[in-house]
């Protein structure tokens, strides 16, 4: 994405990106830094990968926030912060909600998600759950088809739609998931929006 080695420190795997036509940053953050073949369940965020990025993502956005733009911040790792399979030490979630970032994705459980994080304060985060691309069906729960989301940001960064598409059959068709709620009780959508 950004052309860069990766960096191999623990504590400098943070990237921050700011797509600056757009006004909207990524941090990136590894929350297999723990993780090996004897201990596949340690996953977390280092802390001091978080503290540098979030300084990273603060130095990024400054000039513009100075002449009024307004920066979306999203969240991406591996790991859910929610669920059974979920980060266990998860209080970085608090510095990420304080530094305005509005929506995380991650991977790992192969299944559609859509949460909430602090959904009673006003700066609450979603939660996105990124499917099961490329996930073998063994890896994946009963009945899961191979799924995706492709995120749309409204240019005035007040709304977000997630649409979830699938594939159920080895080398089908792409098409819609229609599994999320909607006004029409007989069926669903393949798609939610997120309003800021």
């Amino acid at each position: 994405m950004i052309l860069k080695p990766y960096p191999l420190s623990y504590k400098d795997q943070a990237i921050s990106y700011l797509f600056k036509e757009t006004d909207i940053q990524f941090l990136i953050l590894n929350s297999c830094w723990e993780i090996d073949e004897y201990h596949q369940d340690n996953s977390s965020i280092h802390p001091d990968a978080l503290t540098q990025g979030l300084i990273t993502s603060h130095k990024q956005i400054k000039d513009l926030e100075m002449k009024g733009s307004s920066v979306l911040r999203l969240g991406v790792w591996h790991h859910p912060v929610t669920g059974n399979d979920k980060i266990t030490d998860d209080a970085f979630m608090e510095q990420l909600r304080k530094a305005d970032v509005k929506m995380v994705m991650h991977g790992h459980v192969h299944e559609e998600r859509a949460e909430l994080l602090n959904y009673q304060h006003s700066k609450a985060i979603h939660i996105a759950g990124t499917g099961s691309f490329g996930a073998p069906m063994g890896d994946r729960p009963e009945a899961t088809p191979r799924m995706y989301n492709l995120v749309e940001v409204s240019r005035d960064h007040k709304t977000i739609t997630v649409n979830t598409r699938c594939r159920d059959k080895q080398n089908g068709a792409w098409k819609g998931w229609n599994n999320w709620p909607s006004d029409d009780t007989k069926s669903g959508r393949s798609f939610y929006s997120i309003k800021f």
